[in-house]
């Protein structure tokens, strides 16, 4: 028997009715009552007044009881009666808490097909970053060349300035010089000596 008690068994309803339908309501709580009896002290008492004290019955109803109800029960090594269905269940409770215990040590269950991507050392993984916006940087189109000159337009480049007057240079006065050099007007200074004497900075 094991050391460690669960407080609830697996009750299933279909199975017990089937199991119980030829059963007097007296029958039917005795032996609910004698299943959790078992659950709970590992066994149940043969004794006809022990049958009774547990079940809420006299000697003589107990031993009426006991002949149907004890088909549900078989005496083990030990010489004690118990539910063979009842042992089962038990049993498998402690498998369970077993395999639990076992996967704890090591961590808990395992995933199924868990797959993690390498990252940083304390295993989270890598996110990209992006701008505040949260647009991605997007390829500017590449400059279209320039078209060349054609050769009607270089010629009259190289040709210089016709009787049209393109290609005049503006002279240091901001007019424009009609034979195309830059000239600066000599009538023009840059300097006003005049307004110079008057504020007392003459030469």
């Amino acid at each position: 028997m094991p050391s460690e008690k669960s407080p609830a068994f697996s009750f299933y309803a279909k199975d017990f009715m089937l199991g119980t339908v030829r059963m007097s309501l007296a029958e039917r709580g005795a032996y609910i009552t004698l299943l959790a009896y078992q659950w709970d002290s590992g066994s149940i008492p043969t004794d006809p007044a022990e049958v009774g004290r547990v079940c809420g019955c006299t000697s003589a109803q107990a031993t009426k009881i006991w002949a149907v109800v004890g088909e549900k029960f078989r005496p083990g090594a030990d010489g004690l009666w118990r539910n063979p269905r009842l042992e089962l269940e038990r049993m498998r409770q402690a498998d369970r808490r077993a395999a639990l215990a076992a996967n704890g040590q090591q961590g808990g269950r395992p995933r199924k097909n868990q797959q993690v991507s390498p990252g940083k050392p304390n295993g989270n993984q890598q996110v990209s970053k992006t701008k505040p916006n949260g647009n991605q940087n997007k390829s500017l189109p590449s400059p279209s060349p320039s078209p060349s000159p054609s050769p009607e337009r270089s010629g009259r480049a190289a040709r210089g300035p016709g009787r049209s007057g393109v290609g005049r240079t503006q002279d240091g006065g901001g007019r424009v010089a009609p034979d195309g050099r830059a000239k600066r007007a000599a009538s023009a200074p840059l300097v006003d000596e005049q307004l110079l004497e008057k504020h007392g900075f003459g030469r």
